[in-house]
Parts: structure tokens; sequence; C-alpha cells
């Protein structure tokens, strides 16, 4: 391993005479235009406190930015704890007492069929499409379909249940058009 790095490849026939010199030409200038610009003032060698400037630069940028993410985090935090107290507001006075009904009202959460226990009026109401379900802290209540649509826009991972109204027109093509279901049949 004595030798440069140049003689070294010329043993191995890496590269040939011709290549090593012109490398060692375009060497020579480069640290010649290198010196020139040094001179000038142009290219300067960075000082120690250039260094620390520049590192204390960083610094300040990185620790902006992560302050930055922070603070946009507590925001989006402050927003969504504000629209859960507003629709907890909302809830406790646009909400509609079922209390104890006779009626079992069925409806689908997720994969698995849910039954709330309603009057019949609300099970009407409910099945038009004028009151909705809203779970909410682990309960489930009613209340009328436009609050429920304001709960899904405030905070979108409640659970709403909006029953669509129903088409009373019947199909033209239908067999059992003649046969209307009854209104009071629960299932």
């Amino acid at each position: 391993m004595n030798g440069s790095l140049r003689d070294q490849l010329l043993k191995a026939g890496l590269v040939d005479q011709k290549q090593a010199r012109q490398a060692e030409l375009d060497a020579r200038q480069q640290n010649k235009q290198a010196h020139k610009a040094r001179k000038s003032g142009l290219e300067r060698a960075p000082t120690a406190a250039d260094l620390a400037a520049e590192t204390a630069r960083q610094e300040r940028e990185c620790h902006a930015q992560r302050s930055r993410e922070l603070n946009q985090a507590r925001e989006q935090e402050r927003a969504r704890q504000a629209a859960r107290a507003e629709v907890k507001q909302i809830l406790q006075t646009a909400a509609v007492p079922h209390g104890k009904g006779e009626v079992r009202y069925h409806f689908v959460r997720g994969s698995k069929v849910k039954k709330l226990y309603v009057d019949s009026g609300q099970q009407t109401a409910l099945t038009g499409g004028l009151l909705a379900i809203v779970e909410w802290e682990g309960a489930y209540r009613l209340v009328p379909t436009e609050i429920a649509r304001r709960i899904r826009e405030l905070v979108p991972e409640a659970f709403v249940f909006l029953a669509e109204a129903r088409n009373t027109e019947p199909d033209p093509d239908d067999p059992y058009a003649a046969f209307p279901i009854p209104d009071d049949l629960v299932w």
C-alpha cells in the first residue's frame, strides 16, 4: 500500500497512463481555481463561528417547525373538544325522550342489528325519516333529522342512524302492489 492511488490503479490495469495524466491535470486546475477564488474573497473556508451560527440557525428552524406542529395539534384538539361540547349541549336540549316505550325499533349498527324501545309515534317518525338515532357516550338518543345531520358534521365519528323516507308511490311493476303492508306490522 505504499504509493499513491494513481500508481495502484496503473498497476492493477484499471487506468492507462493517458487517463492518469488527464485526472492529475483536472485536479490541478480545480485546486488553482479554488485558490484564486479564496484569494479574491469569493469563497472562503468556513470558520468555527460560521459553523456555530449555521448550526444555531438550523436548530432554531427545527425548534420553530416543531412548535408549529405542536400548536397545530393543540388547535385541532381544542376544535375537537369544542365540537364535542357543542354536540353534548345540542343533545341535552334537542333529544326526544324515549324512556320505556312498548315498541321495539330495530336498526343496523355496523354489522349488528340493535333495538331501541320507543312508542308508536316515535316509531312512525323514525321510519318516516323525521327522527334519527344518535349514539353519544354509550347511550342511544332520538333527535330530529336536522339535528342529527348537524351532529354528523360536527363529529363525523359519532354514530348517526338516519332512516330514508319511504317512497309512497307504488312501483307499477310490483306484483304485490295490491297487498299493502300494514302500519302496525312489527318484525
